[in-house]
C-alpha cells in the first residue's frame, strides 16, 4: 500500500475513531479538544505502524491465534464488566470493546486482526507514554469513574480504550479500503 492510499483511507479513520473519543471525552475528561487531538494524532500514529507492519511483514503465520486472543479479550471484559459495573467510565470501555471485538470476530467477513493485535502491542507503548508526558493536562479521567488501578499515572482502562478506538480506526481504515477497491 503506498503512502497515498495510507493518506485516503487512515485519515478519515483516525478522524472517526477520535471523534468517538471526543463524543465520550465530554463525559469523562475536562478538556474534550485536547482529547481529540491526542486521540487522533495517536490513532493516526497507530495507523501507520499497522499499515507499515503490513507491507513490511506481509505473512500472517499466526493468524490462527488471533481467534484465541480475542476469546481471551472478551473474557476480560465481562470480568471487568462484571467487577467494575459501578464505574461508569470502565461500564462504557468494557461493554463497547466486547460488543465491537463480538461483531468484527464473528460477524464481519474482514479478516484483519492478526495484523491488528501486531500493531496494537507497539502503539500502545507510544500512547502510553504519551498518557505520562500529558498527564494533568486535560486528557485525563476522572479517578472516581475509574478502578484505581494505575499504570504509572495512567488508569488502567486507558489501555482498553486505546484497544477500543484504535480497532474502529483499523477496522474504518480496512473496511474503506475493501470498498473502495472492490467497487
Amino acid at each position: 500500500m503506498n503512502k497515498l492510499s495510507l493518506l485516503k483511507y487512515g485519515i478519515p479513520s483516525a478522524l472517526l475513531g477520535a471523534l468517538f473519543s471526543t463524543a465520550l471525552s465530554f463525559i469523562f475528561t475536562r478538556d474534550p479538544l485536547q482529547v481529540f487531538i491526542f486521540d487522533f494524532t495517536m490513532l493516526f500514529i497507530g495507523l501507520v505502524i499497522y499499515v507499515s507492519l503490513n507491507s513490511g511483514f506481509p505473512k500472517n503465520e499466526l493468524d490462527r491465534f488471533s481467534l484465541s486472543v480475542s476469546n481471551l479479550l472478551l473474557g476480560v471484559c465481562i470480568a471487568m464488566l462484571f467487577f467494575t459495573h459501578t464505574k461508569l467510565y470502565s461500564l462504557v470501555t468494557f461493554s463497547c470493546l466486547f460488543l465491537l471485538l463480538l461483531s468484527i470476530e464473528y460477524l464481519n467477513k474482514l479478516r484483519f486482526m492478526y495484523r491488528f493485535y501486531r500493531a496494537f502491542s507497539l502503539a500502545i507503548v507510544i500512547y502510553f507514554i504519551g498518557l505520562v508526558v500529558f498527564s494533568n493536562t486535560g486528557i485525563e479521567v476522572n479517578p472516581a469513574q475509574t478502578m484505581g488501578l494505575l499504570i504509572a499515572v495512567v488508569p488502567m482502562e486507558k489501555g482498553f480504550f486505546y484497544l477500543l478506538i484504535l480497532l474502529i480506526s483499523v477496522y474504518l481504515f480496512e473496511f474503506l479500503k475493501s470498498k473502495i477497491t472492490r467497487g
